[in-house]
Parts: structure tokens; C-alpha cells; sequence
């Protein structure tokens, strides 16, 4: 069985047009991502670039107010490219060192655009497409989550920043005139209020706060400057986009998410029947009673529909004659088990429906530590439990999805979500047919620091261990990489290097397998480097994979094919050991 037979072509970031009839995305058919436009009104898709999309493009595409062109920078070529889908022609607007991300058009022909982790920083920018003139609009040293232009209002932008005073996050207005910003709305200390959309006639602004238990989104008129929040519901809740009466939230429960539409004025919920998946994109016609959705399922990966709100209906609008599933012996559970202080932790068990007794296991952790493994589509776990092996990929303390005090729950790296691990590992043994010598354990990010960690304090458990993109030494990266921000959040940030791994590499018993990207910008490849001098210190035995053109992230299950082969060689060849 070859790996490649799970591998199916991916649509990726979907963006809709200022006029709502347009739908422009992502799409990998061959292995490689290009720009396609989807018209909604004569069902025609069109192929707009060849060769200019990057390999693993992190924003969607940018319209420009007409809806006749977009914008998207290509971070690996350094041009700013403009796709005119009409004549179906293509300009360089501008070519920069830097990776700078389109994220709005006004009227005047200014983009505001995102640059990217540049000594550690995300800041806002303009970019005059008449006078091909660049102007930094933010200088703060805190990252810069989005913006928008305010409608008919050129001057002004709306965006979301971290703040100094409370280390929460608030809802800026920045005036280009006045080379200044205003709060526009904070909620409370440590809350982070996030700026979503405009509304459909751009009166009110729709955002999302989470300072308290759960995620509860709000509306800000602008005229009055009232504010409503849905607070009072006890589910996490992310506002979306907002139709006359409904404000539109997705809400996530058992690593499946579903819409959720909250009655402006009355508070009451609705919940279409969609099927069971994880929705990663809405976006409201111009017809108030249609919502587009890019959804992925357990059988399948991202793919565009059209729910009808009147009618309770979904179709899909294109429609992928390239997938075929090839995954219907798996099954995916969600259960809970329990941690060492009792803590419930949750999981995902995917199996073959054929049990086989003794089997061999993979415990899979994701990275962040705030994300989580979703009951969708996996390339990779479908291939393994295909091999007769179970995945349990585990959601640990500090993952997302779960509240806020479970997300918050991680106090300190490589500590309590180190015995989470080996609890998994514990229940594993207890309630499936494992084998309890061939179990390994995969980590990928900060899923390969923890798996490392986990390694090092009970080195006899595993048959092996996958580290995939791994931070090996914090302090280091504390210095030299795009996650010093995200290692700032850790309690201790002087005591680094002893939470570092680097330093009980002599511990380690088992083989090892090293995936690193050469690109890689949040985990430098020297990261790689230093683990792999350290193993050849000690003696011990590791396989070592460097891939030239992959950077930390992909989202084209095509670019990781490379990647997935050699972990499924890994894990065969330390089987047939036996």
C-alpha cells in the first residue's frame, strides 16, 4: 500500500468578492497550489495564475473594490502580483525582501497589507499601487492580528493589536491623516477582542472576545458606539459574519465544529442541519438566505457548498471529481481519559474496522501548544490505520477547543503535558489492542518538543520517536527565531535552557527520526543542527531527513507527501525489527 493513494488534492483559503459573486481560492490539483475563480451565478470556474501562487500560501486572496482584480504575494519569489481575471493577464507590483500580505483594497488604490515575522514583529502597511509607495503604519513591537479599511471612509483603518497596558488584546482605529490610533474597544484586562468583519451595510463591526470561560462573539454599532455581547450562552461561540437578523458563529464541541445563528435581537440559537465536519470558512451572499461554507469531513478535504438558510438545504457548488475515498476502513472516536491531577483530557482514536489483536500505535501531538487535532480528513493517520495501526492523537492540556481554562491550563512546557502523554500512552494499554512494544510517538512543532520530552523522562516505552519540525533548544530560539513571541507566553522565559531537550539527549533509548524543513523560519533548521551533533555525541542511533524547499508550515497534503513516506518507512522498518 503506497502512501500516495491518500493523498487527494486540497481547496485552500477561499475569498469572496466585494460584489458576492465571485469566490476565488487555492486549489493543488496537481501538487502545486494555483488561483481559481468559482462565479456563483453561471457555476463557471476559471484558472487564473501558473506558477505564481507559493507553495504553501498562508492568506487568502485579496480583491480589489471592482472584484475585477486580486492581489497575493508570493513569499518564496518576493513579488507582489495583481491578477486581472478579466483579461487573464499578470503584473508585478512590487518585489520586497520582506513578506508583505495583502489583506484589503479601498477605492483609492492603496492595499493594507501584513508584514510578516521580521525580527519578530507583524505590523501594518499601505502600499499606493499609483505611486508604488510602501508606508509602515504600525511600529509595535506586539504582533498585528488584521485590518480592514473602514467603508467610505479611505482614511481609516480598523485592526486588532496586543496592548502594553493590560496584555490583552484590543480593537484599534488608526487615522492615515493623523498618523495616529485610537482604542475602539476593549473589553477587560487579559481579554483578547478580536476585530471579525464589517457588517453587510458596514454600520456595525462583528468581533469576538475571550477573556472569560468561553469565546462569545459581539457587535459594535459605530454610529453609537453600543455594544451587544452574547456572553450568556456557555459554548464557545465565533461570530463570523452577520446577516439583517442573524449574527452567524461557529461553534467547536468534540473536535467537530457546526453554524450556530444567533438571533440579533433576541439572543436565540438556530442550528442548520449541515452534516458532522469541521468548517474552516463563511461568507454571506448578496441573497441574505445563502451562505457559503468551505467544510472538510472525515472522508474528504476542504470542499465548497451552499447552505440555504429558508430551506435548510446544502449542495455542493464545485464539485471534485478527483477525490476518491480510499479511507472507509477507518473510524474515528472522541473520548476523554484521565490525567495524573484528574484533568480530562481529550483524544481522538482512529482504527481500523477489522480489529487486530497486538497491533501496533502511534501517539500523534499537534503543535502550538494552542491548536488541536479535528475530526477531519488526516493523509497521513489514514495511511497508518490502513497499516492495521492505531493513532491516538491527543489534544493535551493548553489545546484549543476545549474553554478557556483548558487552554490556559498549561502553566509550564514539558511538565504537565508530559504525564498527559504518557497517560495517553497508559490508556492505550488499558483499553485497546495494543501492543505494548510497539508504540511510538510522533510530535510535530511543539508536539515534537513535548514527544521528545516524554522520550527523555520514560525512554523505555517507545519503539521509536518521530521529532517533525521539533524546538530542541528554547533559549536559543528564544533568540533567533519568528517563535520568540510565542515562547514569551511561557512562564520562566529566563530558565529556557532548562526546559530545553538539548541537554538530556543522553537519555534517549530509542531511534529517532528528524524531519526538518530547510526553510523553516518559526524553527530554524540549526535547530536540526544541534540535535544532530548532540545524537552523534552520545552514540546514539537516528535517521535524519532534510527537506530543501518546505519551510515549518504546508498546506498541500501533495508537499507532504515527501515527509509522510518517510515517517510510514520508519515505522515499518522498526516493526519488521521484531
Amino acid at each position: 500500500m503506497d502512501i500516495s493513494e491518500f493523498i487527494k488534492p486540497s481547496m485552500l483559503l477561499p475569498s469572496i468578492s466585494p460584489n458576492k459573486d465571485l469566490i476565488a481560492f487555492y486549489y493543488d490539483e496537481s501538487g502545486v497550489f494555483e488561483l481559481y475563480v468559482y462565479n456563483l451565478k453561471n457555476k463557471v470556474i476559471k484558472k487564473i495564475s501558473s506558477g505564481h501562487v507559493p507553495t504553501n500560501p498562508e492568506y487568502p486572496p485579496c480583491w480589489c473594490t471592482s472584484s475585477n482584480v486580486i492581489y497575493l504575494f508570493n513569499d518564496e519569489t518576493s513579488v507582489l502580483y495583481s491578477f486581472d481575471i478579466l483579461q487573464l493577464t499578470v503584473q508585478e507590483e512590487l518585489s520586497s525582501p520582506y513578506n508583505f500580505f495583502p489583506i484589503d483594497v479601498n477605492d483609492s488604490g492603496t492595499i493594507l497589507m501584513l508584514m510578516g515575522y521580521v525580527t519578530n514583529r507583524v505590523n501594518l502597511w499601505t502600499f499606493n499601487l499609483i505611486e508604488k509607495k510602501l508606508r509602515q503604519i504600525t511600529n509595535s513591537v506586539l504582533p498585528i492580528s488584521n485590518g480592514k479599511f473602514m467603508k467610505g471612509m479611505d482614511g481609516w483603518i480598523i485592526y486588532t493589536a496586543s496592548l502594553n497596558n493590560n496584555h490583552g488584546q484590543g480593537i484599534l482605529i488608526y487615522s492615515l491623516t493623523e498618523e495616529r490610533d485610537y482604542l475602539l474597544y476593549s473589553s477587560e484586562k487579559n481579554s483578547s477582542d478580536l476585530f471579525i468583519d464589517f457588517s453587510q451595510d458596514n454600520k456595525s463591526i462583528i468581533f469576538n472576545s475571550s477573556g472569560g470561560e468561553y469565546v462569545f462573539p459581539g457587535i459594535l454599532d459605530l454610529e453609537s458606539g453600543n455594544v451587544k455581547l452574547f456572553n450568556n450562552l456557555e459554548l464557545d461561540l465565533s461570530g463570523v459574519c452577520m446577516s439583517k437578523n442573524f449574527l452567524i458563529s461557529v461553534s467547536t464541541n468534540k473536535a467537530t465544529s457546526e453554524i450556530v445563528l444567533i438571533n440579533i435581537e433576541n439572543g436565540e440559537l438556530r442550528r442548520p442541519n449541515i452534516p458532522v465536519g469541521v468548517i474552516h470558512w463563511i461568507a454571506l451572499t448578496n441573497e441574505e438566505h445563502d451562505l457559503l461554507i468551505s467544510m472538510s469531513t472525515v472522508d474528504n478535504p476542504p470542499k465548497l457548498f451552499n447552505y440555504n438558510l429558508i430551506e435548510n438545504s446544502i449542495v455542493e457548488l464545485v464539485e471534485n471529481k478527483n477525490l476518491v475515498i480510499n479511507n472507509n476502513r477507518v473510524k474515528k472516536e472522541h473520548i476523554y481519559y484521565e490525567s495524573l491531577d484528574g484533568l480530562k483530557i481529550p483524544a481522538i482514536v482512529n482504527y481500523n474496522s477489522n480489529e487486530v489483536a497486538n497491533a501496533p500505535a502511534v501517539l500523534m501531538l499537534h503543535g502550538g501548544p494552542h491548536s488541536q487535532w479535528l475530526m477531519n480528513y488526516n493523509p497521513l493517520v489514514n495511511y497508518l490505520v490502513n497499516l492495521n495501526i492505531i493513532v491516538l492523537q491527543l489534544n493535551v492540556r493548553g489545546s484549543t477547543g476545549y474553554g478557556s481554562s483548558f487552554k490556559h491550563a498549561l502553566m509550564k512546557w514539558g511538565s504537565d503535558d508530559v504525564f498527559d502523554v504518557f497517560h495517553g500512552y497508559d490508556y492505550l494499554l488499558k483499553n485497546w489492542k495494543v501492543n505494548k512494544n510497539s508504540i511510538f510517538v510522533l510530535g510535530y512543532s511543539y508536539g515534537a518538543y513535548l514527544a521528545m520530552k516524554t522520550a527523555l523522562q520514560y525512554p523505555s516505552l517507545w519503539k521509536g520517536v518521530i521529532n517533525w519540525a521539533g524546538f530542541i533548544d528554547l533559549e536559543r530560539m528564544y533568540r533567533t527565531s519568528g517563535a520568540r513571541i510565542l515562547l514569551e507566553k511561557i512562564s520562566d522565559t529566563n530558565k529556557l535552557e532548562e526546559l530545553s531537550t538539548i541537554k538530556d539527549i543522553k537519555h534517549l533509548e530509542t531511534p529517532l527520526l528528524i524531519i526538518h524543513g530547510a526553510k523553516d523560519n518559526h524553527c530554524p533548521i540549526e535547530q536540526a543542527y544541534i540535535l544532530k551533533e548532540e545524537l552523534e555525541k552520545y552514540n546514539k542511533i537516528f535517521y535524519y531527513e532534510e527537506f530543501r524547499t518546505l519551510g515549518h508550515y504546508f498546506y498541500s497534503e501533495f508537499n507532504g507527501l515527501e515527509i509522510y513516506k518517510k515517517i510510514g518507512e520508519f515505522i515499518k522498518e522498526r516493526l519488521n525489527e521484531e
